[in-house]
């Protein structure tokens, strides 16, 4: 049996809006980001906005508030170190990833509103990685709108415990109630699995934030648990092992 702190982060809404940073002194490294960013498949559910700075004191010094970072270690007028303290004051809530052709740097560059060390020449896989991350470290709350007794239904992806299969229903189980929605469990998993959802068996889909353990079955906060496919038990079990040690920071 594996046991975790639980783990609950204050979230906030992007209003599928997603805004992005890139500070690096060459030009042609920063489009390159941007047109990573363009091409992620993850971005292209949201709206995003993405603005590029050549010098560390224009970041620092901008007004627009982001939700992501890209940042060069080594720049002309202020290094990588510097500018990311700066920005725990002037962009609190921004995470950052130093995307870097230097590797000296990687065991200083490390903090708290740090979450890679990306080395160049960055490539797609990267920086769907550092937006997988993103997502899970904000535990962004998605909004969902669901249609359950001929109602539509405004409801959160933070509030969400688990879902469970019905036929062509499914179920889903929040903090406080519990919707029939005709949608299949497909679309559950491909709408929410970078949310920290994670499907562990046919007929259910579990959300970590609300797990204590698991062994044969997962154990959810509330005292339910479910039962979890054989074959799935140890990557379920890696899976929320990574979940556990991404939010080590906030135990």
């Amino acid at each position: 049996i594996i046991y975790y702190k639980k783990v609950l982060i204050g979230a906030y809404t992007m209003d599928d809006n997603i805004n992005i940073a890139i500070c690096d002194d060459d030009e042609i490294d920063a489009d390159r980001i941007a047109e990573l960013c363009g091409k992620s498949e993850i971005l292209s559910k949201y709206n995003v906005n993405i603005s590029q700075y050549h010098s560390g004191e224009d970041l620092c010094n901008a007004k627009e508030v982001y939700n992501l970072i890209f940042l060069d270690i080594k720049l002309d007028n202020m290094d990588g170190i510097a500018i990311r303290d700066h920005l725990r004051i002037s962009q609190p809530d921004a995470l950052i990833a130093y995307a870097t052709g230097y590797s000296e740097y990687a065991t200083r560059a490390y903090g708290r509103n740090v979450i890679d060390y990306i080395m160049k020449p960055i490539t797609l896989d990267k920086v769907d990685e550092v937006i997988h991350t993103l997502m899970l470290e904000h535990s962004i709350n998605k909004d969902i709108n669901i249609i359950s007794n001929g109602n539509i239904v405004n409801i959160k992806s933070l509030d969400i415990i688990y879902i469970k299969a019905e036929h062509v229903y499914s179920v889903v189980i929040m903090r406080d109630s519990k919707y029939l929605v005709r949608r299949t469990m497909n679309e559950w998993e491909q709408e929410l699995s970078v949310y920290g959802f994670v499907r562990v068996g046919k007929s259910y889909i579990v959300n970590f934030r609300y797990v204590s353990c698991i062994d044969s079955s997962v154990h959810f906060i509330n005292g339910e648990c479910i039962p979890v496919s054989r074959l799935k038990v140890r990557s379920i079990k890696e899976k929320y092992n990574e979940y556990a040690v991404r939010f080590s920071r906030y135990m």
